[in-house]
């Protein structure tokens, strides 16, 4: 107990040593530049305050996209029209679903699923045209078949027929050969990211009710735009076609710019957390999305595929920030002491709203809310690490499945 409360006093001491190099710092700076750090901080910490406010008012995302598709617009000036015309878009499009009602049961319409997954396939069919890529024959093999399998399902329960064997044993082949598949991509940015959310779409639309498909269709058009925003914005970084994932083995300290692109990754987080529903109410999982995999109760299994189904959209925007970093050459390791911050600024926040008084659901609830933001930091940890694999692992080093030719270059990826 004494050595708890002796804590802050550490921490405390630990600022009061660095506090002079932080006054020298500032001294060496011109008063333009201490209001422009100041003002950065305050929006940051409204920011984060409004994070906050989504745990009980989803909407509230909803116009903070709109905002951030403004300020996107207002970079990306020198960009084509057809860049622009991307993030607006995709923004306008992707601040809709926070301000749906949750995903509870059986919601959804067939109509609704096939709509999430028929965009997936075109964009596929689209990108195999454009790119000639042998492999994304398998791809829309994959995205067709998950895509069946769900309607196949959701009609067998509509006539009280069950789950099949077949359907079972299918989505149990395609959820371990999807993700698998992704390491059979070269390591050329665009195209692995590509490859990833295509993957990673099938399991997700394997576990969908309604219209997450198209919610995670309409997030990862959202950050093929982001990643052309990030790469347009301050220096030159090249062509990022040419660009593949690698180490990062700058020592270059954090930017302004580099706390604004962790705190727009912990915003897309938030998104992804109320984009279908509200992962910090229990009320919002439903044994429905597991259907397609399990006949019977096993409450470990499900628990474990709905806890897949909820990092799916985490490890796109996660990996899509990695590829962010990895070209302007910034260790991403440093930018999560920017979302250690604003994390931090929540959870306080969180703190004095726990409750020991009212109802155990209220009670529950404030506690809830408060271990979620004490812990995504060490869950985005985690699938940092797992992204960071999934982009920089192959199995072919000679991409004996993939035949990809540049149709300027004529050479193969």
């Amino acid at each position: 107990m004494y050595i708890y409360c002796g804590l802050p006093f550490l921490l405390w001491w630990v600022v009061c040593r660095k506090s002079i190099f932080v006054i020298n710092s500032i001294k060496t700076k011109n008063g333009l530049d201490v209001l422009k750090t100041i003002g950065s901080s305050i929006i940051y910490i409204v920011g984060s305050e409004v994070m906050v406010l989504s745990f009980f008012y989803r909407y509230l995302l909803s116009i903070c996209l709109i905002f951030l598709c403004l300020w996107g617009l207002y970079k990306l000036q020198q960009c084509s029209k057809l860049t622009k015309i991307h993030w607006i878009f995709s923004s306008l499009l992707l601040s809709i679903f926070p301000a749906l009602p949750v995903v509870k049961g059986d919601s959804g319409s067939n109509v609704i699923i096939f709509l999430g997954g028929f965009l997936w396939i075109l964009l596929s069919i689209c990108e195999y045209k454009r790119s000639f890529v042998i492999g994304s024959i398998i791809q829309i093999f994959l995205l067709l078949s998950s895509l069946v399998v769900v309607i196949s399902t959701r009609n067998n329960f509509e006539y009280r027929l069950g789950l099949s064997w077949t359907n079972m044993i299918s989505s149990w082949i395609l959820l371990v050969i999807a993700p698998v598949f992704i390491f059979t991509t070269p390591l050329q940015i665009t195209l692995r990211l590509k490859h990833i959310a295509k993957s990673l779409a099938v399991p997700f639309m394997l576990l969908s009710v309604s219209h997450e498909p198209l919610f995670l269709f309409i997030l990862y058009m959202h950050m093929e735009a982001w990643l052309k925003l990030e790469c347009s914005i301050s220096k030159p970084i090249g062509n990022i076609e040419q660009k593949t994932f690698g180490n990062i083995t700058t020592n270059s300290s954090l930017k302004n710019e580099d706390f604004r692109r962790s705190y727009i990754f912990l915003f897309y987080i938030m998104v992804c957390f109320f984009g279908t529903g509200n992962v910090a109410s229990l009320s919002s999982f439903d044994p429905s999305w597991v259907r397609c995999f399990v006949a019977k109760f096993s409450p470990f299994l499900m628990g474990g595929l709905i806890i897949l189904k909820t990092l799916i959209p985490f490890h796109i925007v996660t990996c899509y920030w990695h590829a962010t970093n990895v070209i302007r050459k910034v260790p991403t390791k440093k930018l999560f002491l920017g979302v250690l911050v604003f994390n931090n600024i929540m959870g306080l926040h969180f703190l004095f709203l726990v409750k020991n008084k009212g109802s155990w659901l209220d009670i529950g609830t404030s506690i809830s809310h408060y271990v979620i933001m004490q812990t995504i930091v060490l869950v985005l940890l985690l699938i940092f690490e797992i992204a960071k694999y999934l982009t920089s692992n192959k199995i072919f080093s000679n991409n004996t499945i993939y035949n990809k030719y540049s149709l300027e270059t004529g050479k193969q990826y």
